[in-house]
């Protein structure tokens, strides 16, 4: 029943942005990778949007378990305390500073019992009758189906990394682009390569993004 301190009551009605942004930059500051710091500010932004978290003092352990109750049935387990991660993460760097952590009753969800979705491999026709209903952006589905290449990897490809002249054609995944930082060259079928030609304009430079516009965003893949 104690008050807390009066700087632990100020830092509790900054604007949480604030805290999200230096608490990005301390990550970025102990060498963290990029793309690890940008997702972790998605998640963080995600709740603050979904939570009503406007300040430090919003954030408790029961408006984040509302807000996960909510969305339980679209996300699996992993990815739900992936969110769980990234809120408790900021609030035990915060925990100096406010002197309490909101967070620590909040447990993980359990994923004991496996993926709370059936996955399975696309058939071949399935994977066919996809690509007809999507128009244009049904190349994409195509080639990251026959080479592998992640969602993140194939929407920074660009012309140069494309290889469809030659008589194996392949695409060259760039360690600065690769989830792994890892340079790879990933074979395409030939009829994949044939595909590819056709969509190369004339006029066009090496460094243009080979799927501009054509990723879905995450609802959409999932969809």
């Amino acid at each position: 029943g104690l008050v807390p301190p009066k700087d632990h009551r100020d830092t509790a009605k900054r604007p949480l942005k604030q805290f999200v942004d230096e608490y990005l930059q301390a990550r970025r500051g102990l060498g963290r990778d990029e793309k690890y710091v940008l997702e972790l500010g998605r998640k963080l932004l995600r709740l603050m949007g979904e939570c009503g978290w406007s300040t430090l003092r919003d954030v408790t352990g029961h408006s984040f378990e509302a807000w996960r109750a909510g969305v339980r049935q679209s996300l699996s387990a992993k990815t739900l305390n992936e969110y769980h991660n990234a809120i408790l993460g900021l609030c035990n760097w915060l925990e100096k500073r406010v002197g309490t952590n909101a967070m620590l009753s909040v447990g993980k969800v359990d994923t004991a019992g496996g993926s709370d979705f059936e996955r399975h491999a696309f058939t071949s026709d399935e994977l066919s009758r996809l690509i007809e209903v999507s128009g244009e952006r049904g190349i994409v589905y195509r080639v990251a189906a026959s080479t592998g290449i992640r969602r993140g990897e194939l929407e920074q490809i660009q012309w140069r990394d494309v290889h469809i002249d030659e008589a194996r054609p392949y695409i060259t995944v760039r360690a600065s682009i690769a989830k792994n930082n890892k340079l790879a060259h990933q074979p395409l079928p030939l009829s994949v390569a044939a595909e590819l030609r056709q969509r190369r304009l004339v006029d066009g430079a090496p460094t243009d993004l080979v799927f501009k516009r054509l990723i879905p965003r995450m609802n959409r893949l999932r969809d």
